[in-house]
């Protein structure tokens, strides 16, 4: 008969065989803390978009076109044989905005669940990214391109759509690149024009390409107003940055840099909140700012809780307790996260609030005069 501690170790053994086959067909590094579970979703094609609704029960996925994915069910259902190269609910999860490949510019459609298209436009350039601002307009970020023998004009244009009249735009940046920058740069262009919406659906935080004649092409990272249109600079990061995303609050943001860290800031106050030790080259927030996945990495307040491949992409429900993991041609699906949606503002301060907001876009009161001014009214 086998000591006690043999048999305890042959014991472990046979657990772990057990336990083995299961954790081999997740991409994790590490085991999910109590309460967090992580499991196969369904396929995708490999780097394309996809998109929970708002609750996270259904998935918008790119797989021989567009279909919808029931998660509780297994259940697919085809809405389109075009491929998409964006997809976005809209915050009721009764629409998907998608964009598709077309001569001379982009397609945009609305769909409803079953498929039936609800609105179609065509806006200029290559559309790289959509966001519903409320449930009756679509933000779309569009880059075009002309390329001259001595390299390119580059323009990012923003087109605001109701879903039935022609799109309003606005362009964002207008500059040249150079032959060489355009001509390695050209792969990866529209991954590089981010955009993100924020809680309060008043501002965006853009990257924006310069490059610089005696310097190498660097982003920007921009907060615009959206009523106003006024900008303020945030940060600068390398090409390789996976852009920027507000963290839960109106005024703060998370971007990386592209080389060592992601950075929580304070753009109107300058000031960097927490840092995480990852490039952010692929970025995602929980509405509320509390859970962060980046770089296959997933923290909350800081503390790290799950490991994924460096490669792997997420996207959070609308209340935060799930995220959506692409990684390769497989989506998986971690749940059991906290609540964490975005701050809500009282409806007797908002207007109030949003009009602090313009002002300080256009400099018309300083960052620490909102902020007076704000908690004087009680900012939520």
């Amino acid at each position: 008969m086998p000591s006690f501690p043999l048999f305890r170790l042959m014991l472990c053994c046979i657990i772990f065989l057990q336990v083995l086959p299961a954790c081999s067909s997740l991409p994790v590094y590490s085991a999910p803390p109590q309460g967090i579970t992580v499991k196969p979703c369904t396929g995708i094609t490999a780097g394309a978009p996809f998109a929970p609704d708002p609750l996270g029960t259904r998935l918008a996925i790119a797989r021989d076109g567009i279909t919808l994915f029931d998660v509780s069910t297994g259940k697919s259902t085809r809405l389109s044989s075009d491929d998409p190269q964006a997809v976005a609910w809209s915050p009721d999860g009764r629409r998907l905005a998608v964009v598709l490949g077309g001569e001379g510019g982009s397609r945009v459609r609305i769909y409803d669940t079953t498929g039936t298209v609800l609105g179609s436009t065509t806006v200029p350039g290559a559309a790289c990214a959509l966001a519903w601002h409320g449930n009756g307009e679509v933000l779309i970020a569009s880059l075009e391109l002309k390329a001259y023998s001595f390299g390119a004009n580059y323009r990012q244009l923003l087109l605001r759509w109701d879903g039935s009249a022609p799109p309003v735009t606005t362009e964002l940046y207008n500059s040249t690149l150079r032959d060489k920058v355009h001509k390695t740069l050209a792969p990866i262009l529209d991954r590089l024009f981010t955009v993100a919406l924020s809680p309060y659906g008043d501002a965006i935080v853009y990257a924006r390409l310069q490059d610089p004649p005696a310097f190498s092409p660097h982003l920007r990272f921009i907060v615009r107003n959206l009523v106003t249109g006024g900008e303020r600079e945030a940060a600068s990061a390398t090409v390789t940055s996976g852009g920027a995303v507000f963290g839960g609050h109106d005024d703060v943001i998370w971007y990386g840099d592209g080389e060592t860290e992601t950075v929580l800031l304070d753009p109107w106050q300058e000031q960097r909140l927490s840092t995480l030790p990852q490039p952010g080259s692929s970025l995602a927030a929980s509405p509320g700012g509390m859970t962060l996945f980046v770089d296959g990495r997933l923290y909350q307040n800081g503390r790290l809780l799950l490991t994924f491949p460096p490669d792997a992409a997420g996207t959070f429900s609308a209340d935060g307790t799930r995220l959506f993991v692409r990684q390769s041609d497989r989506l998986y699906l971690v749940s059991g996260l906290p609540p964490d949606p975005a701050p809500p503002v009282p409806a007797d301060k908002r207007e109030r609030l949003l009009t602090l907001r313009q002002w300080r876009s256009n400099g018309l009161i300083t960052p620490a005069e909102f902020t007076t001014a704000a908690e004087g009214g009680g900012h939520p």
